[in-house]
């Protein structure tokens, strides 16, 4: 089942007489939270029986696990469904992929999935890494190891810069920064989700030969290279306590 979030903002009634018509008479800040946290119930039950997931998370006022009764007059009550590590990794992994522009392919079929540091395996003929045997205290980094994936996106190695727009028409806002939107907006509440640069130091990608400068002068000038670290766009996903398994 995909997780869902279900947001009540209710607007409690602000007049004896919309509290009259339902019935209610509320004469203080305490009634009426204790009301508001009724009416959470109440539609939570009636999603529930849509097929809600039966243990969600809660969130009250931007509190996670504050008792209902704790919420504001015209507060704010947000339940979400516990995912799976699994499950939101898998998201991630679908969609930087679903949004990858074609060319050649070698973009779309760069896309690596590590598990605290180690590449996860594709078996069998998935086109997904394994993710069978995560754990809850396992990161979780998607990545792609192409040199140019940073131009896709249009930033800089630093996430605090936007840099340059980004360079694929296929793909006019990037792809890891949309893959991440998408999924902070879907597992937010379960996750902790991060759109970050990351280098690689130790594996084949690390680095690439960069122009450095030119030396010499006449038809003797020549161009030099270096060995420039590579900056690849990322998206890293770790478990909360929302998420289905945990504490």
């Amino acid at each position: 089942m995909a997780t869902r979030s279900v947001t009540l903002g209710v607007r409690v009634p602000g007049s004896s007489r919309e509290f009259a018509e339902l019935g209610r008479n509320p004469a203080s800040a305490e009634e009426l939270r204790v009301y508001h946290a009724q009416i959470a119930r109440e539609v939570l039950l009636e999603e529930q029986g849509r097929g809600f997931d039966r243990d969600p998370r809660q969130v009250v006022d931007r509190r996670f696990d504050a008792p209902l009764e704790s919420v504001k007059p015209f507060g704010k009550i947000e339940f979400s469904e516990r995912g799976s590590l699994r499950e939101v990794a898998a998201f991630v992994y679908d969609q930087v992929v679903a949004l990858s522009p074609f060319l050649s392919g070698k973009y779309e079929n760069s896309h690596l999935m590590l598990v605290n540091g180690a590449v996860a395996t594709v078996s069998g003929t998935s086109t997904r890494p394994d993710l069978d045997d995560l754990k809850l205290e396992d990161v979780v980094t998607v990545v792609n190891v192409q040199p140019y994936a940073r131009k896709i996106e249009g930033g800089v190695r630093s996430t605090k810069r936007s840099g340059r727009a980004p360079q694929s028409a296929q793909a006019p806002n990037g792809v890891y920064r949309v893959a991440f939107q998408r999924a902070r907006k879907r597992y937010g509440l379960i996750a902790s989700i991060a759109y970050t640069y990351t280098t690689l130091e130790g594996s084949p990608y690390a680095y690439a030969l960069r122009l450095g400068g030119y030396e010499g002068s006449g038809k003797s000038r020549k161009k030099t290279y270096s060995n420039a670290l590579n900056f690849f766009p990322a998206i890293t996903i770790r478990a909360t306590r929302g998420m289905r398994g945990a504490g």
